[in-house]
């Protein structure tokens, strides 16, 4: 099962996130500032990364960026799980190096959909 990292300044998504994951084996770490999901990834090693887009300080843009440009984990799997139905804020996540983007309120299907195909994605087979 995966180990899994949450941000979101509200603690109370984090905690039915972590819920969510909990059903099926997965760990996880709840955290409330993106500050505190850099320090972790640069100490700790993770599978996969949830984060919300509007956080203070380090918003979920922001956090992205880095991770993917500064952090020893650079390639780890990413899900912006956010209230925000905005194809701007869509497209911009995917700019700054989002895997997935999901909508919330969403289901815990939905959730455990998109970690499974992030974590074990199918083989691409191209015939030509």
């Amino acid at each position: 099962m995966a180990h899994v990292l949450i941000v979101d300044d509200f603690p109370g998504a984090t905690r039915l996130i972590g819920k969510m994951l909990d059903t099926q084996g997965h760990t996880f770490v709840e955290f409330t500032r993106g500050a505190d999901v850099v320090t972790s990834l640069e100490q700790d090693y993770a599978d996969l990364l949830i984060v919300d887009l509007n956080m203070p300080t380090m918003n979920g843009f922001e956090l992205c960026e880095y991770v993917r440009n500064h952090s020893p984990q650079h390639d780890i799997p990413i899900i912006v799980a956010t209230a925000s139905q905005s194809n701007a804020d869509r497209f911009a996540a995917f700019e700054v190096g989002a895997d997935a983007f999901i909508t919330k309120p969403f289901t815990r299907d939905v959730l455990l959909e998109t970690v499974d195909g992030l974590l074990n994605p199918l083989p691409v087979e191209t015939t030509w």
